[in-house]
C-alpha cells in the first residue's frame, strides 16, 4: 500500500518563500497597470474638453473662453475659477462635470468646484476692466507647443505673474503647482515644506505625490494630449519667464 506523499516543512516553506516573491514582483506591476489606465482615462477626458472648447469656438467667432471673472455672486466660494468649465460643458451639451476631474486626483469632501484637477491658462480674455479683449483660437502661433488645459493644481487655472518664475525671490504660489513635482525636486520640495507652497493635507499630497507615475498629461491648441514628466512642465511653470517664446504657457507669443 503507497503511502500519501507529504510536503516537508522545509518545501512548504520554499513554496511559501516562492509565493511571496512571486508577489513582490506582481504588485508593483499591477499597481503600475492601474494608474496606467487612469492616466489613459484622463487622457481621454482631455480630449472631450478639447473638443467642448472647439464647440465654444465655433459658437463664438473663434474666441477662446474666458477662465477667470471676478465678481460672481454664484452660492459656491470660487466660483469665479470655474467660468470655463460652466461655457465648456454648455459648449459641449453635456449633463454633468465629470470629464473635468482627473480620475487619480486626490479625493476630498471639499465642493468639486474650489478643488479642482485640471488648470486652463489664464488671461485667456481679460474681462476685468475695460476695454474687454478677446483672445482667439487662430491666434496661437504654435498650437502644438501651446498649453490649453493640463493636470494642475487646486484651483482651475494656470497663472504665474511675472515674477511667479522667479521662485527663488518670491514664495511659490500656494495655488498654483505642478503635481508631482515636490517628489522630483528637492529645493521645491524643501520650500513646500515649510508651508510657503501648499496648506492643505489634499493639496500637499497632490504637490507631493502626484497623479500619473510622476507625469502631467497636458492638452495643447492642437488637440493632442502628452504626458509630460513633471519636471519637464515645471522648467515652463517654474524656470521659465511667461513672456519667454519657449515657455508653453505663453499661449499668443
Amino acid at each position: 500500500m503507497n503511502r500519501e506523499k507529504k510536503f516537508t516543512l522545509i518545501e512548504l516553506l520554499v513554496i511559501v518563500a516562492i509565493i511571496g516573491i512571486l508577489a513582490s514582483l506582481l504588485l508593483p506591476a499591477l499597481k503600475n497597470g492601474k494608474e496606467v489606465a487612469k492616466r489613459i482615462k484622463c487622457t481621454g477626458q482631455l480630449r472631450q474638453i478639447y473638443l467642448c472648447g472647439m464647440a465654444y469656438g465655433d459658437q463664438n467667432q473663434d474666441v477662446v473662453p474666458p477662465e477667470f471673472l471676478w465678481g460672481r455672486t454664484d452660492i459656491y466660494w470660487g466660483s469665479y475659477y470655474t467660468v470655463w468649465e460652466h461655457l465648456l460643458r454648455e459648449a459641449g451639451n453635456l449633463k454633468n462635470d465629470s470629464i473635468f476631474a482627473c480620475p487619480n486626483y486626490y479625493k476630498t469632501n471639499v465642493s468639486v468646484y474650489f478643488w479642482a484637477s485640471y488648470g486652463m491658462k489664464s488671461e485667456m480674455i481679460d474681462i476685468r476692466l475695460p476695454p474687454v479683449i478677446a483672445k482667439r483660437f487662430s491666434s496661437v502661433k504654435y498650437p502644438s507647443r501651446r498649453c490649453f488645459t493640463q493636470d494642475h493644481s487646486c484651483y482651475r487655472r494656470i497663472y504665474q505673474s511675472y515674477w511667479g518664475w522667479n521662485w527663488s525671490s518670491l514664495d511659490l504660489e500656494k495655488e498654483h503647482y505642478i503635481p508631482g513635482i515636490g517628489n522630483r525636486n528637492s529645493v521645491l520640495k524643501a520650500k513646500a515644506l515649510t508651508g510657503t507652497i501648499v496648506n492643505t493635507d489634499v493639496a500637499f499630497q497632490d504637490f507631493l505625490y502626484g497623479r500619473h507615475l510622476n507625469t502631467v498629461n497636458t492638452l495643447f491648441y492642437d488637440g493632442h494630449v502628452q504626458s509630460m514628466i513633471s519636471e519637464e512642465a515645471a522648467k515652463h511653470f517654474y524656470f521659465t519667464s511667461p513672456t519667454s517664446p519657449d515657455n508653453m504657457y505663453n499661449s499668443f507669443q
